[in-house]
């Protein structure tokens, strides 16, 4: 074009990898590049990281908690507020809309579809998980919650997030938005990710008002292993569904 810098072609060297790393990479690299994008589908995983540091500088309200002789009740209250705080990511439910009309590149690559769906899915638990376990651990500390609860705290919010990775993906192919002038318009004005977001929340306020109708008649520990048994259902269910039909959607987009 009139008037632009012509750039200078400079040889580098390439190394080989693994197509998985390399989808997840270019993954990875779409939320990298695109800042409002990035703040608007992670930000559960910005509460993630600064929910321990308002608990830090709370320590008198954290203290009084702790003295709590109920420790199960707390256990099953943080688990549910980790859970919410988790849903509130939605990388999954926009990750198929962001492909845009560039959908056949990625189409054309020498992998199938269930490996590039797996990608996501596994780039939404990387984003999504770990800052979730690591919170969930030193909450648990902090709150002087004994192992047994803390584990089953910790499985809770994991499988929580698998289900919310995938449910998200089954939601983006059901409602997908390829045609957008904008990325942020994929993801805040998009239907899929609202309805992946309140999908997390409708989640999150069952867990809650499952304790309270069980509560008096499980310990927390039983209703925690209620919860993580339904969950890894769901996810399982979603997985099945994504394997089978949710990879000839995706060839079909």
């Amino acid at each position: 074009k009139p008037g632009e810098r012509k750039r200078k072609y400079v040889e580098k060297e390439r190394k080989s990898q693994t197509p998985l790393l390399a989808l997840l990479k270019k993954e990875s690299a779409r939320y990298l590049k695109k800042p409002l994008v990035t703040l608007n589908c992670i930000l559960g995983t910005v509460l993630f990281v600064a929910f321990p540091i308002v608990a830090l500088f709370n320590k008198e309200l954290v203290s009084q908690i702790a003295l709590i002789p109920d420790k199960g009740e707390i256990a099953v209250i943080l688990t549910v507020l980790l859970c919410f705080i988790s849903s509130s990511n939605i990388i999954t439910s926009s990750s198929v809309s962001l492909e845009g009309e560039n959908l056949w590149i990625l189409k054309s690559m020498p992998v199938s579809s269930w490996k590039i769906l797996s990608v996501k899915t596994v780039f939404h638990l990387l984003i999504t998980g770990i800052p979730a376990i690591l919170c969930t651990t030193f909450l648990c500390v902090l709150l002087k919650i004994n192992v047994t609860l803390s584990l089953l705290c910790m499985a809770t919010v994991c499988v929580f997030t698998v289900l919310c990775a995938v449910l998200g993906l089954f939601i983006n192919l059901k409602l997908p938005n390829l045609h957008w002038t904008n990325e942020v318009v994929a993801v805040k004005q998009s239907l899929s990710s609202l309805l992946g977001m309140f999908a997390g929340w409708g989640i999150s306020a069952l867990l809650v008002g499952g304790h309270f109708l069980l509560g008096k008649y499980l310990p927390a520990w039983g209703y925690l292993g209620i919860c993580i048994a339904l969950l890894s259902v769901g996810a399982i269910v979603c997985g099945v569904w994504l394997k089978k039909r949710g990879t000839q959607i995706f060839e079909e987009l």
